[in-house]
């Protein structure tokens, strides 16, 4: 499947427009525009086929933002506090992912490579922030989970089929330099595909415009 870039572009431009200025604070978890990639390992079991461990890749860009406590108000030249607490947080998401051939199996078969694109709706907590030990930076974690809608196919075919999926993040942020955070993320996903369903995860980083 060619990847065309239109929506991908589309997606960038939408989520600059919402992104809040260098000046507001840490104090407003989740919220930002943030892009990353992750390596992949995903395991699909289908009624005859137990295909082992696939490696393969992420892209996602993503939008940030806080649902309770509210983000900073600007009054005058300033802004004003919010307090640093537990908050609700959420994401939209856009994928692009891929993911090797299996091993061959005792029979000789093996699970094509497959490739997509995905968009993503997450909610979920963001805990006060604390100071990162030994860096002494700002940091927040958050643990997010959501649904979306995955459009794939496999190598060497033409055939396109669109399947749900169950989406999971954990990310750690960690503040380094206004308004720029560093992020580590653990993706999750459980998707059913093809008659079966396949069980994603990863291990990635990102760059959060804050």
């Amino acid at each position: 499947m060619q990847q065309k870039p239109t929506a991908f572009v589309l997606c960038c431009f939408f989520c600059l427009y919402f992104v809040p200025i260098g000046e507001v604070a840490f104090a407003s978890p989740g919220r930002g525009l943030d892009l990353g990639g992750a390596a992949l390992f995903s395991n699909t079991s289908l009624p005859q086929l137990q295909t082992g461990l696939q490696a393969g890749w992420n892209v996602n860009l993503g939008l940030g933002f806080t649902l309770f406590p509210w983000t900073q108000v600007q009054t005058g030249d300033s802004y004003s506090e919010t307090s640093n607490t537990v908050a609700l947080i959420g994401r939209c998401q856009l994928d692009i992912f891929g993911l090797g051939a299996s091993a061959p199996q005792s029979d000789g078969n093996l699970y094509r490579a497959w490739q997509g694109t995905g968009l993503g709706l997450l909610v979920g907590v963001a805990s006060p922030e604390f100071q990162m030990p030994l860096l002494g930076l700002p940091a927040r974690f958050g643990i997010e989970a959501g649904g979306g809608l995955r459009l794939t196919k496999y190598s060497g075919t033409g055939l396109v089929s669109a399947h749900p999926a169950v989406l999971g993040r954990a990310t750690l942020d960690v503040k380094i330099v206004d308004p720029f955070a560093f992020g580590l993320f653990v993706p999750f996903e459980w998707a059913w595909k093809s008659g079966g369903r396949a069980i994603i995860l990863g291990i990635g980083v990102s760059l959060r415009v804050l």
